[in-house]
Order: structure tokens, then sequence, then C-alpha cells
């Protein structure tokens, strides 16, 4: 049986991966995406006027915040503070 090819309705997911450790950005050290708490979703072939509908279907999944960044969606979860020196 010949392999299925995607016809224009089906589109992949394409999930970014963490980030490098904090030491090699400091400005990432209180990223969610560090922290396991936070992802970036495109769309492949990338298709950005799928995104809005793909940030809708994120917050229909649970994530507490999602951001159409233009170029992906991004979607995280609640965590308590990440940031040592904010007194929470």
């Amino acid at each position: 049986m010949g392999r299925r090819l995607p016809t224009p309705r089906h589109r992949r997911l394409r999930f970014a991966a963490g980030t490098d450790p904090p030491e090699s950005n400091p400005s990432t050290r209180y990223s969610l995406h560090y922290d396991g708490r936070a992802i970036d979703v495109t769309t492949w072939p990338v298709n950005w006027n799928l995104y809005g509908r793909l940030c809708a279907l994120a917050h229909c999944a649970g994530f507490d915040y999602v951001e159409n960044e233009v170029t992906h969606c991004h979607a995280s979860i609640n965590a308590s503070s990440l940031c040592t020196q904010c007194g929470e």
C-alpha cells in the first residue's frame, strides 16, 4: 500500500524543542521553555494563516496562556515564579 500524501487540509505540527541551558544565554534563565512549561508550535508546511486557529486549539486543549506570535503559536501552563529575585 502506498504512502498517503497530505492534502491541503492535512498539516503536520512542529513543536520547538527546549532552549539551550540558561548558562549559554542568561536572558533565558527564567524561560518557561527551559522549565518545560511552554512550547512553540508551527505547521508544516508553514501557513501563517492557520496560526490563529492553532492558538485557539491550544487554548481549548487546556494551556493557560496562548499567544499568536505571527511566526509560531506560543502556549504555556501556569507556573510558580521562576524568578528567585522577585520575592514570590
